[in-house]
């Protein structure tokens, strides 16, 4: 069986920051979460980190303004 988890990173996606959201029994359903985290937190997934977790699976951290809460 394989499964998601979706961790919460700062910018770089060290380790040490690494906080557990959630685990996912699909793909879809770990994209879910991600997007739920987000609004939780105030701000969306869109544009090239949208395209970076449905392809790549993973976020880059390289927009990482476009995540701040303004």
């Amino acid at each position: 069986m394989k499964v998601y988890a979706v961790y919460k990173t700062d910018a770089w996606h060290s380790y040490a920051s690494r906080d557990l959201i959630g685990i996912a029994s699909d793909f879809s359903s770990a994209q879910l979460l991600c997007h739920e985290q987000a609004k939780k937190e105030g701000f969306g997934i869109k544009g090239d980190e949208l395209y970076n977790l449905a392809n790549l699976r993973q976020t880059q951290g390289s927009n990482y303004k476009q995540f701040k809460k303004q």
